[in-house]
């Protein structure tokens, strides 16, 4: 990034939703900051839908936007008596959903004429833009992270797991699918037979196969409209719930057994039950943009994100860029950008038996912890900041335009 290519851009970024430990705040706001770095105009909007929209909104009306971004957007549900409050507005529109895009049935089949999506998987892309005619683009772009403002010293960090999440049992998320109208539960029930038995297929791949094959009397995937199977997907969202959680349980098992000791970050964890639980400290969840700090301060920090089998979630850059050693499942993705024991420390989801193995070798070998640390942190440094991620969308929305002669 030698030169900028955006200069005075006008960009408005918005948070329209909170989601979990405020990270859509959060996530919104870095983007912004980029974007600044890079020389652009940016307007930053943050509201409610209890706000009173109009007087926020309607100032915006024909300002016309070089691009419009938001996180998980609910903005895009928006209109007024003249349309739909994103095209009065005007510009590009990027929703950024972070987490999958079958929890978005709704927002992206909205109206809005210059509608965009920006994922963090690949497989996540490839079904946008099969099952959504209404987006125009996607852009796969994985979300970046901070460096903690105080960093303890590799020496003194503990030897541990960190997990930074929010635990749900198991038997609780099955719950939801039981109480399910029957047809939807059989699917569900459907998906998780297929899913928890490798983690590396996909909702919309396991939800073909269960149609196909479990007596619902589909032939083919074509018999079924677009729409409506997205449709469908969008009301099994109870089982990835499920596979989501029953991984982060059967991890979290795995290492405990082994005698590791782990840390848990988050909320829910006070419900989690195992016969070695002396082993698992459990610490209050902080708002999002306070744990790196908390990341900073261990030697390995754990992923699991079956929600991504084909992306990176942004635990993975938030250790990296906080000498944190990442332990991940891996990813295609994963694996062509990073290389196993040296920027980061594989396991295969699907054969969570060895997690424990892998786990014991990594805290018996400091000098590979310590490793990891250092190429990780350069990977993220050299192509995973949110300079690097504004300028990718500012790329995949405008392509290399020739130099306005400022240099970052």
């Amino acid at each position: 990034m030698e030169w900028n290519q955006y200069a005075n851009k006008q960009i408005l970024v918005v948070c329209s939703r909170e989601i979990c430990y405020f990270s859509g705040n959060f996530f919104a706001a870095q983007m912004a900051d980029a974007f600044e770095r890079l020389g652009c105009d940016v307007t930053r909007l943050e509201f409610t839908v209890e706000d009173d929209l109009d007087a926020i909104l309607k100032p915006l009306h024909y300002a016309n936007f070089d691009l419009i971004v938001d996180v998980n957007s609910q903005m895009c549900h928006l209109e007024d008596d003249d349309g739909m409050v994103l095209d009065l507005i005007g510009g590009p529109f990027y929703d950024y959903i972070v987490d999958h895009p079958l929890f978005h049935y709704n927002s992206l089949h909205m109206p809005v004429s210059d509608m965009h999506a920006i994922v963090v998987d690949r497989g996540q892309k490839r079904y946008v833009d099969e099952y959504y005619p209404n987006v125009k683009s996607t852009v796969f772009m994985p979300l970046s992270a901070n460096e903690a403002l105080e960093q303890r010293k590799i020496t003194d960090r503990p030897e541990r797991i960190l997990m930074m999440s929010t635990y749900v049992s198991p038997q609780k998320s099955y719950e939801v699918v039981e109480n399910a109208p029957e047809l939807l539960m059989k699917l569900q029930k459907g998906i998780i037979e297929i899913r928890t038995q490798n983690p590396y297929v996909t909702n919309e791949a396991a939800l073909e196969t269960v149609l196909q094959t479990q007596g619902f009397g589909v032939q083919k995937r074509e018999e079924i409209d677009d729409r409506q199977f997205a449709l469908l997907l969008n009301y099994c969202y109870p089982a990835d719930t499920y596979v989501r959680n029953y991984f982060r349980d059967k991890a979290t098992r795995a290492l405990l057994s082994a005698g590791i000791p782990v840390v848990a970050v988050g909320d829910g964890w006070y419900d989690f039950q195992h016969s070695k639980e002396y082993l698992l400290q459990i610490e209050r969840p902080c708002d999002f943009s306070l744990s790196y700090e908390r990341i900073a301060k261990e030697h390995i920090l754990f992923n699991n994100a079956p929600m991504f089998p084909d992306g990176m979630h942004d635990r993975v850059v938030g250790g990296m860029a906080n000498h944190c050693a990442v332990l991940t499942e891996r990813t295609p993705f994963l694996e062509e950008q990073f290389e196993n024991q040296k920027d980061l420390l594989f396991y295969d989801g699907a054969h969570i038996k060895a997690l424990p193995d892998i786990a014991t070798e990594m805290l018996l070998n400091p000098q590979l912890i310590y490793d990891i640390q250092e190429a990780g942190y350069e990977k993220y440094r050299k192509a995973h900041t949110w300079d690097h991620r504004a300028v990718q969308l500012l790329e995949e929305v405008y392509g290399n335009q020739p130099s306005t002669g400022t240099v970052i």
